[in-house]
């Protein structure tokens, strides 16, 4: 079975730092909020502007960072308490991993910081073009799998492993074009929705696989040099790590991909979105895709779309 893989890469970090740190930068970010004023525009960070939404609980303060219209990072400075004794939190969500003019900022606050924090989650994402019931009929792993998503009685996405209260990882599995158009985030995947089949097998690693694999924020700037290189200097190590958790026979194998060789894989590249698209082409894109999904609904219940339209003078 031949297997294109369009991306292999990070898709989520978050960083703790250190109980007794403090930052005069990060603290002064939470300067000015309140619940009544609970959004700021045009925030400098390592050189770029964000707007920032204020959120307050019990037991934190939060920003979330926007960039053109999109949630790309989150701070989070808990309450010290007693018995609860917390620091900083930082996370790159996902999104921000297609944002090109973004790209920049993983390392330098990486560098700056790696010093007073480490990593507590770390995720890596394969986007192929094996259906996800291929994936979830043809896998053996020591987890327990459970389907998460069904659409018309057809799995389109499942989980190994447990989701909460996970200290090592678990591995999700599921349609990347369904989850896009359902977030509305397709339009940081704008190159998938040219593509029949997209899955995205994604690993979620926790304190103690990370610590087993010996990632630290170091290995995050390791990577980033890496990828501005295209890998042409230092091999990709994230393909390392997927293979130890995904293509393991001692422990999860995901048959699909058992003949992969990264070196050797065609890559499609999401991560070229700028924000600078038309919203024309946006909606067109919105648009085309909600047609193709309801022609292929009309299909699998014995009806030619085609010939619909033909019957009734539309084509």
């Amino acid at each position: 079975m031949k297997v294109r893989v369009f991306r292999l890469g990070l898709d989520w970090i978050t960083y703790f730092f250190d109980v007794s740190y403090a930052d005069e930068f990060l603290e002064g970010l939470f300067a000015g909020f309140s619940e009544t004023a609970n959004q700021r525009f045009g925030v400098p960070f390592f050189g770029c502007e964000f707007d920032i939404t204020y959120l307050k609980t019990e037991r934190k303060r939060i920003l979330v960072f926007y960039y053109l219209g999109t949630s790309v990072f989150e701070l989070v400075k808990h309450q010290q308490t007693i018995k609860i004794k917390l620091g900083y939190k930082f996370t790159f969500y996902g999104a921000y991993f297609y944002i090109d003019d973004l790209s920049q900022i993983l390392q330098a606050f990486t560098k700056l910081y790696q010093e007073h924090m480490h990593i507590s989650r770390m995720d890596i994402a394969l986007d192929c073009d094996v259906p996800v019931p291929v994936f979830y009929k043809r896998n053996r792993t020591q987890f327990h799998a459970e389907i998460d998503y069904k659409l018309y009685g057809v799995v389109s996405g499942f989980y190994l492993g447990s989701r909460k209260g996970n200290r090592k990882h678990f591995i999700r599995v599921y349609d990347k074009k369904i989850d896009s158009d359902k977030k509305e985030k397709f339009h940081l995947f704008l190159p998938y929705f040219g593509e029949e089949v997209v899955t995205r097998v994604e690993v979620e690693m926790h304190v103690l696989t990370l610590k087993t694999l010996g990632i630290i924020p170091q290995t995050i700037i390791d990577y980033e040099e890496a990828r501005c290189t295209d890998f042409t200097i230092t091999p990709n190590c994230l393909e390392q790590y997927f293979a130890s958790l995904c293509m393991k026979k001692s422990g999860t194998f995901l048959y699909p991909l058992k003949n992969v060789h990264f070196k050797d894989v065609e890559r499609l590249n999401t991560a070229t979105f700028t924000g600078k698209v038309d919203d024309e082409i946006l909606d067109k894109v919105r648009y085309v895709n909600i047609f193709v999904g309801m022609g292929r609904r009309l299909k699998k219940m014995g009806f030619d779309p085609y010939q619909i339209l033909q019957r009734h003078g539309l084509l």
